[in-house]
């Protein structure tokens, strides 16, 4: 077992990760509360529309609340424990200022809103202040190059800026169910730190683990019905964190695929956001346009609660973590690379037949309906019923 110098003394990496999970988890449910007052003062109310699934208005600046916490327990344990970070303080500093960042952009949008284009080039400079920090891809670990290899040069930063813009706007887009968002964040987290662990990384560590505190802590104001959403300035936190740590996942291990094993972890909303991105340029909309098409708006199509979609999905998300901190044990290449094409072609299948399903199911409530209004108008009109009768 790793161990780690404490003010209290040398003590097991894992009670580290624990303390920092419970710390996040406690001062996140503290603050959450807090937080949603903020929102009702400045109007960052989440209204009721056809394109959402709430059925009241609810205050959107939870992800306020997971950025105190994640500052708090973060800079106690810089402060408290140096030896954690001597060979990592530009990076400390690079995912500090760029969670500062991040929830700034957030903020803006819960509040004020903003275009997608000015959200977009926002996450480009946080991934790039995050690259010039030190957390970048540099190689991609595949076992059939020369050397096991694959030197990525001048293409390490738009690759690490793809990796990091593109899995916050997945994280951003599966929130859409109480307790959804949170809960996979959480469970793809404790996965990671699982892995993580095993490369003797106890800095990088910390992040997922105190991200499942986070998640937990939230999951108590945020499971259905929900008190509060985590809002932009939340899911972008949240994506921006799993980004961290997916990150140096793939940097420590070249036992496995460098990204293949933590997109095992987060493949729900990677898939689904992929899925919502063909599915919108096929229709000539923008990629980045709001629906009720994802995967969880299909399952409530078909007759599922929204317990029992988030449930499904975290069932889901926890069974690929479990699938992938079981290859990354084994490192087989041939192994990895045909379970992701296998998820792959799996998730696309499930949306085409929950699609299925769900448009055939609003078909017949629209023939049901279709009936009971020429129902009513017989009804209110007993000349016009004889007469169809007569005929």
């Amino acid at each position: 077992m790793i161990r780690v110098e404490t003010p209290f003394g040398e003590t097991g990496l894992w009670v580290v990760l624990l303390a920092a999970g419970a710390a996040g988890a406690v001062l996140t449910a503290v603050l959450t509360p807090l937080a949603g007052r903020i929102a009702h003062v400045i109007g960052a109310i989440d209204q009721v529309d056809a394109r959402r699934v709430h059925t009241r208005p609810t205050p959107r600046l939870g992800g306020l609340a997971l950025f105190a916490a994640f500052m708090i327990v973060f800079g106690v344990l810089y402060f408290f424990m140096p030896g954690m970070f001597a060979d990592q303080r530009p990076e400390f500093l690079a995912i500090v200022l760029g969670a500062v960042a991040i929830v700034a952009v957030g903020i803006w949008d819960d509040t004020r809103g903003s275009r997608p284009l000015y959200k977009l080039l926002a996450q480009i400079a946080v991934a790039c202040l995050v690259f010039f920090g030190g957390l970048r891809l540099e190689a991609l670990t595949w076992p059939f190059a020369e050397g096991g290899r694959i030197a990525l040069g001048l293409w390490g930063l738009p690759i690490t800026i793809f990796w990091f813009v593109g899995l916050m706007n997945a994280i951003n887009i599966i929130d859409g169910l109480d307790g959804l968002c949170s809960g996979i964040s959480g469970i793809s987290s404790l996965v990671l730190a699982a892995i993580i662990v095993q490369f003797d990384s106890t800095f990088y560590a910390v992040l997922p683990a105190l991200t499942v505190g986070l998640c937990l802590g939230f999951l108590l104001h945020n499971y259905h019905p929900a008190k509060i959403f985590l809002g932009d300035t939340g899911s972008l936190l949240l994506g921006y964190l799993l980004a961290c740590a997916t990150l140096t996942t793939g940097t420590k291990s070249t036992a496995v695929l460098t990204l293949i094993i933590p997109l095992l972890c987060i493949a729900v909303p990677v898939m689904d956001t992929f899925v919502a991105i063909v599915r919108r340029t096929r229709k000539g909309r923008h990629p980045f346009s709001a629906d009720k098409e994802h995967l969880h708006h299909r399952l409530l199509g078909i007759g599922l609660s929204q317990r029992r979609v988030v449930w499904i999905l975290w069932f889901l998300t926890a069974y690929l973590g479990l699938t992938a901190f079981t290859l990354e044990k084994t490192g087989s290449a041939a192994l990895i690379i045909a379970n992701a094409a296998f998820l792959f072609v799996g998730f696309i299948l499930l949306i085409e037949n929950v699609s299925f399903l769900a448009v055939r199911r609003e078909a017949e409530r629209e023939e049901v309906q279709e009936a009971a209004r020429r129902s009513a108008t017989n009804n209110s009109n007993p000349t016009l019923a004889s007469g169809s009768t007569s005929a």
